[in-house]
């Protein structure tokens, strides 16, 4: 094998992975965040957020309505499923429903 080729088993320690990161662990092991950290990353991201904000207004616009439509799926299969078997109270849960308080 041709030495520089980044394979591990080829001897040449100097270019593979040497990327490595400083990672903090605690006594058990487990990685250590902060909320520091994690705001940090958040700010990476600005700069990429308003090079590409006409890409991402859409996207952002059609988030709630597909999340909605997301979570009525299964009581519109429920109710799909009640009309098939024919079932009297099919639509009794939208009837119980007020938008009244």
């Amino acid at each position: 094998m041709a030495s520089g080729s980044g394979n591990p088993s080829s001897g040449n320690s100097a270019s593979s992975y040497s990327f490595q990161r400083n990672i903090q662990t605690d006594a058990n092991g487990k990685i250590k965040r902060s909320a520091k950290n994690d705001w940090r990353l958040i700010l990476r991201l600005v700069p990429y957020i308003t090079r590409n904000r006409s890409q991402l207004i859409l996207p952002m616009l059609l988030l709630v309505p597909l999340s909605l439509a997301q979570a009525l799926q299964p009581v519109l299969i429920g109710q799909a499923i009640s009309l098939i078997k024919q079932e009297d109270a099919a639509w009794d849960v939208f009837a119980q429903m007020s938008l009244r308080t």
